[in-house]
């Protein structure tokens, strides 16, 4: 039985589709006799791709002025205004089709979510293909990187993750690997006084690693990194990383972006908006947010070594002045123990961040980004968020 919001989402889509261009349109009555199979059958799938578009449309409309998700759930939890949240329709999976993708993010991190639907051509509902913490990065075999909400065991510097992989069969994804770690430079011992396996840490870095999902290994038996990238390679090898067109979650945006926001992106990445940050920087709209997604996933990921990069030192991190690399990893992880830091930063958007003549602002003023006397847009700042 279709629930009351499945129906009200056909009801919307109907209501969409009656606008919309219909086969008698398409079609033409002098059409020779052994070309009208071909037509009717591109007529078909048109109105299939239309009816496609038209539920994605009534599905966000209904998520942004209802909190309520295709299948019905509501939203109850606090939340920092709708226009906070975003969505891509964009093919995640490879399959062909577009995908609806939801990320739920202006709510506290308990609440984040964010979720990928298909749609179901003979029902016209949509359905489930993913749904975890929106701190994703997605790659073009089919794999989604999905790191945790929190990281409150000894895995320290290294931030754990699950592997999923879509299963076109099922056209869904599947958990099929996961790992963690024990960071030895910041836990001597765990919890049963156990001391950290040196031993195994043969590449001398500090951290032994818990797989599972490949050569049988389980959460019981630490390896060492140079392991842990053998068993890494086998599921992400040479994929490449997909960049999700990412639109806010405006009404706007949902009338236009229902069909497809890789067109949005490129509108705001053309020549008419190149010089979004000319305030602050001479770099294009384009490389700005690019080197912001940069900043943005090496802190979340605790990679302080690809964050130094970006860094122009001495910076002042929160309030104290940090003159190097190595000391930007012990004052940068302190903002990461609690969730308000790292909360403001998954919830950062990295696309039209406020600008003024003195940098850009990141994350509500948790990273300020200014151009240096060289030309180089660099990290000036970093804060806990106000």
């Amino acid at each position: 039985m279709i629930g009351k919001k499945a129906a009200l989402i056909l009801v919307l889509s109907a209501v969409l589709l009656s606008a919309c261009a219909g086969p008698e349109d398409i079609l033409s009555a002098n059409v020779p006799e052994q070309n009208e199979g071909a037509l009717q059958t591109a007529a078909a799938g048109a109105d299939r791709l239309e009816a496609m578009y038209s539920s994605y449309e009534a599905a966000l409309s209904i998520f942004y002025y209802e909190k309520v998700l295709p299948d019905g759930t509501y939203l109850d939890s606090e939340d920092y205004g709708m226009d906070g949240n975003a969505f891509a329709v964009f093919d995640i999976d490879g399959d062909g089709m577009d995908e609806l993708i939801i990320e739920y993010s202006s709510t506290s991190i308990a609440n984040m979510i964010e979720l990928i639907y298909g749609y179901d051509a003979e029902t016209g509902e949509l359905y489930e293909e993913f749904m975890r913490f929106p701190n994703l990065f997605y790659y073009d075999n089919g794999i989604i990187k999905a790191f945790f909400s929190r990281n409150q065991g000894l895995a320290g510097r290294f931030w754990p993750y699950y592997l999923y992989e879509y299963d076109p069969a099922q056209d869904r994804y599947e958990c099929v690997a996961m790992v963690d770690a024990w960071d030895g430079s910041i836990y001597g011992v765990d919890y049963s006084g156990k001391p950290f396996p040196g031993e195994i840490d043969v590449s001398g870095e500090g951290i032994v690693y818990y797989l599972s999902g490949a050569d049988e290994k389980t959460l019981n038996e630490p390896v060492d990194r140079n392991e842990y990238e053998r068993w890494l390679d086998g599921y992400v090898g040479d994929a490449k990383e997909l960049t999700v067109p990412m639109v806010p979650l405006t009404p706007e945006n949902i009338a236009e972006g229902a069909r497809g926001t890789s067109g949005l992106r490129l509108k705001s990445d053309g020549s008419a908006e190149r010089n979004f940050y000319s305030a602050a920087t001479s770099l294009s709209k384009a490389e700005v947010e690019r080197m912001a997604l940069e900043v943005r996933g090496s802190i979340l990921a605790r990679d302080w070594e690809t964050l130094a990069q970006y860094v122009d030192f001495p910076v002042m991190v929160n309030g104290e002045e940090c003159p190097n690399s190595a000391a930007l990893e012990d004052l940068a992880a302190g903002l990461m123990e609690g969730d308000t830091f790292a909360g403001a930063l998954i919830s950062e958007t990295c696309e039209e961040m406020p600008v003024s003549r003195t940098g850009i602002i990141m994350a509500g003023g948790c990273i300020h980004l200014s151009e240096t006397e060289a030309g180089e847009l660099r990290v000036t700042a970093i804060n806990m968020p106000a």
